[in-house]
Protein backbone atom coordinates (compact mmCIF):
# COMPACT_ATOMS: atom_id res chain seq x y z
CA UNK A 1 0.00 0.00 0.00
CA UNK A 2 2.80 2.45 0.89
CA UNK A 3 4.61 1.86 -2.40
CA UNK A 4 1.32 2.31 -4.27
CA UNK A 5 0.87 5.74 -2.67
CA UNK A 6 4.41 6.68 -3.64
CA UNK A 7 3.73 5.42 -7.18
CA UNK A 8 0.62 7.58 -7.31
CA UNK A 9 2.75 10.62 -6.46
CA UNK A 10 5.11 9.73 -9.31
CA UNK A 11 2.15 9.33 -11.66
CA UNK A 12 0.87 12.80 -10.70
CA UNK A 13 4.00 14.67 -11.80
CA UNK A 14 3.06 15.25 -15.45
CA UNK A 15 -0.70 15.85 -14.87
CA UNK A 16 0.21 18.32 -12.11
CA UNK A 17 2.57 20.26 -14.39
CA UNK A 18 0.01 20.32 -17.22
CA UNK A 19 -2.67 21.52 -14.80
CA UNK A 20 -0.39 24.27 -13.46
CA UNK A 21 0.38 25.40 -17.01
CA UNK A 22 -3.26 25.51 -18.13
CA UNK A 23 -5.16 26.53 -14.98
CA UNK A 24 -4.39 30.27 -15.12
CA UNK A 25 -5.93 30.40 -18.61
CA UNK A 26 -8.85 28.10 -17.85
CA UNK A 27 -12.03 28.77 -16.04
CA UNK A 28 -14.22 27.14 -13.47
CA UNK A 29 -13.12 23.71 -12.35
CA UNK A 30 -9.87 23.82 -14.34
CA UNK A 31 -8.53 26.24 -11.76
CA UNK A 32 -9.16 23.69 -8.99
CA UNK A 33 -7.10 20.93 -10.58
CA UNK A 34 -3.58 22.08 -9.53
CA UNK A 35 -4.37 22.47 -5.82
CA UNK A 36 -6.34 19.21 -5.79
CA UNK A 37 -3.49 17.29 -7.44
CA UNK A 38 -1.02 18.95 -5.09
CA UNK A 39 -3.18 17.94 -2.11
CA UNK A 40 -3.21 14.34 -3.28
CA UNK A 41 0.57 14.36 -3.80
CA UNK A 42 1.20 15.93 -0.38
CA UNK A 43 -1.15 13.44 1.29
CA UNK A 44 0.64 10.49 -0.33
CA UNK A 45 3.97 11.88 0.88
CA UNK A 46 2.61 12.24 4.39
CA UNK A 47 0.98 8.80 4.50
CA UNK A 48 3.29 6.42 2.63
CA UNK A 49 6.02 6.24 5.28
CA UNK A 50 3.55 6.10 8.15
CA UNK A 51 1.71 3.21 6.54
CA UNK A 52 4.95 1.33 5.83
CA UNK A 53 6.17 1.76 9.42
CA UNK A 54 2.82 0.77 10.92
CA UNK A 55 2.64 -2.34 8.73
CA UNK A 56 6.29 -3.19 9.44
CA UNK A 57 7.18 -3.19 5.74
CA UNK A 58 9.73 -0.38 5.57
CA UNK A 59 12.16 -1.26 2.79
CA UNK A 60 15.23 0.26 1.19
CA UNK A 61 13.38 0.23 -2.14
CA UNK A 62 10.44 2.10 -0.61
CA UNK A 63 12.68 4.72 0.98
CA UNK A 64 14.51 5.35 -2.28
CA UNK A 65 11.25 5.39 -4.26
CA UNK A 66 9.78 7.93 -1.81
CA UNK A 67 12.82 10.18 -2.22
CA UNK A 68 12.71 9.91 -6.01
CA UNK A 69 8.99 10.74 -6.03
CA UNK A 70 9.53 13.80 -3.83
CA UNK A 71 12.44 15.05 -5.92
CA UNK A 72 10.65 14.57 -9.25
CA UNK A 73 7.45 16.21 -8.03
CA UNK A 74 9.05 19.24 -6.39
CA UNK A 75 12.01 19.81 -8.71
CA UNK A 76 9.98 19.49 -11.92
CA UNK A 77 7.45 21.94 -10.49
CA UNK A 78 10.18 24.45 -9.60
CA UNK A 79 11.79 24.13 -13.04
CA UNK A 80 8.42 24.81 -14.69
CA UNK A 81 7.64 27.71 -12.36
CA UNK A 82 11.09 29.16 -13.18
CA UNK A 83 10.43 28.73 -16.91
CA UNK A 84 7.13 30.57 -16.45
CA UNK A 85 8.86 33.36 -14.53
CA UNK A 86 7.15 32.73 -11.18
CA UNK A 87 10.31 31.85 -9.22
CA UNK A 88 13.99 32.69 -9.74
CA UNK A 89 16.20 30.04 -11.31
CA UNK A 90 18.23 29.93 -8.10
CA UNK A 91 15.44 27.88 -6.52
CA UNK A 92 15.54 24.79 -8.77
CA UNK A 93 19.34 25.05 -8.85
CA UNK A 94 19.51 25.10 -5.03
CA UNK A 95 17.07 22.19 -4.75
CA UNK A 96 19.12 20.24 -7.29
CA UNK A 97 22.30 20.94 -5.32
CA UNK A 98 20.59 19.85 -2.11
CA UNK A 99 19.38 16.63 -3.72
CA UNK A 100 22.87 15.98 -5.09
CA UNK A 101 24.49 16.51 -1.70
CA UNK A 102 21.87 14.24 -0.10
CA UNK A 103 22.58 11.53 -2.68
CA UNK A 104 26.34 11.74 -2.14
CA UNK A 105 25.97 11.75 1.65
CA UNK A 106 23.59 8.77 1.49
CA UNK A 107 25.97 6.91 -0.81
CA UNK A 108 28.91 7.58 1.54
CA UNK A 109 26.89 6.50 4.57
CA UNK A 110 25.61 3.36 2.84
CA UNK A 111 29.11 2.45 1.67
CA UNK A 112 30.48 2.77 5.21
CA UNK A 113 27.58 0.81 6.76
CA UNK A 114 27.42 -1.81 3.97
CA UNK A 115 23.66 -1.27 3.72
CA UNK A 116 21.29 1.47 2.64
CA UNK A 117 21.35 4.37 5.04
CA UNK A 118 19.81 7.63 3.89
CA UNK A 119 21.64 10.69 5.17
CA UNK A 120 18.71 12.50 6.71
CA UNK A 121 19.24 15.84 8.45
CA UNK A 122 17.03 18.35 10.22
CA UNK A 123 17.90 21.17 7.84
CA UNK A 124 17.38 18.85 4.86
CA UNK A 125 13.99 17.86 6.22
CA UNK A 126 13.09 21.52 6.77
CA UNK A 127 14.11 22.27 3.18
CA UNK A 128 11.89 19.43 1.94
CA UNK A 129 8.90 20.71 3.91
CA UNK A 130 9.45 24.26 2.65
CA UNK A 131 9.83 22.97 -0.91
CA UNK A 132 6.44 21.26 -0.73
CA UNK A 133 4.83 24.28 0.95
CA UNK A 134 6.00 26.66 -1.78
CA UNK A 135 4.84 24.31 -4.54
CA UNK A 136 1.45 24.20 -2.79
CA UNK A 137 1.22 27.99 -2.60
CA UNK A 138 2.09 28.32 -6.28
CA UNK A 139 -0.38 25.58 -7.23
CA UNK A 140 -3.17 27.36 -5.32
CA UNK A 141 -2.66 30.73 -7.01
CA UNK A 142 -5.32 30.17 -9.70
CA UNK A 143 -8.05 29.76 -7.06
CA UNK A 144 -7.22 32.63 -4.75
CA UNK A 145 -9.00 35.91 -5.48
CA UNK A 146 -5.72 37.82 -5.47
CA UNK A 147 -2.33 36.99 -6.89
CA UNK A 148 0.66 37.14 -4.60
CA UNK A 149 2.93 39.99 -5.67
CA UNK A 150 5.97 38.86 -7.64
CA UNK A 151 8.31 40.31 -5.02
CA UNK A 152 6.67 38.21 -2.28
CA UNK A 153 6.80 34.99 -4.29
CA UNK A 154 10.38 35.76 -5.32
CA UNK A 155 11.37 36.50 -1.73
CA UNK A 156 9.80 33.28 -0.48
CA UNK A 157 11.54 31.36 -3.27
CA UNK A 158 14.89 32.89 -2.34
CA UNK A 159 14.30 31.99 1.32
CA UNK A 160 13.49 28.39 0.40
CA UNK A 161 16.55 28.31 -1.88
CA UNK A 162 18.63 29.56 1.06
CA UNK A 163 17.44 26.74 3.31
CA UNK A 164 18.28 24.22 0.58
CA UNK A 165 21.76 25.73 0.26
CA UNK A 166 22.21 25.54 4.04
CA UNK A 167 21.40 21.82 3.77
CA UNK A 168 24.14 21.50 1.13
CA UNK A 169 26.59 23.36 3.35
CA UNK A 170 25.75 21.14 6.33
CA UNK A 171 26.38 18.01 4.29
CA UNK A 172 29.64 19.30 2.82
CA UNK A 173 30.91 20.29 6.25
CA UNK A 174 30.04 16.84 7.59
CA UNK A 175 32.09 15.26 4.77
CA UNK A 176 35.13 17.26 5.78
CA UNK A 177 34.89 15.93 9.37
CA UNK A 178 35.09 12.34 8.13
Amino acid sequence: MADALTGLRLALVVPFLVACATAPHGGGLARLVPPVLFGIAAATDFLDGRIARRAGVVSARGQVLDTVADVLFVESAFVCFALWGRVPWLLPIAVGASVGAYAVASWRRARAAQRLELARSRIGHAAGVLNYALVGVLAAEPIVPWAAPAWLVGGAALGVAGVNLLAVLGRVLSWRRC
